[in-house]
């Protein structure tokens, strides 16, 4: 099902899910992509950002492998994105 990189990244704990969404390029956010891990890969440049690669490849490995552990905890749909 393709989702907007925005929609996919709500679906991440914190803090992955205001990481993501504070190095996302703001152009890519409303892109459409198939998946998780997608979003991940496509948002930004993993180099780039505060974490750095090696944080975002274990993530989106997480993601892709299904063994990222989603918590049950409630999703905050009130982000200022621009």
């Amino acid at each position: 099902m393709n989702k907007s990189i925005v929609n996919w990244y709500k679906e991440l704990n914190s803090p992955e899910r205001e990481q993501a969404l504070a190095n996302c390029d703001k152009s890519k956010l409303t892109n459409e992509v198939h998946a998780l891990y997608q979003a991940i890969n496509d948002g930004f440049t993993w180099s780039s950002t505060p974490e750095g690669s090696d944080y975002w490849s274990n993530l989106y490995y997480k993601v892709h492998d299904n063994q990222y552990e989603f918590k049950k905890e409630g999703v905050n749909n009130n982000y200022d994105l621009f």
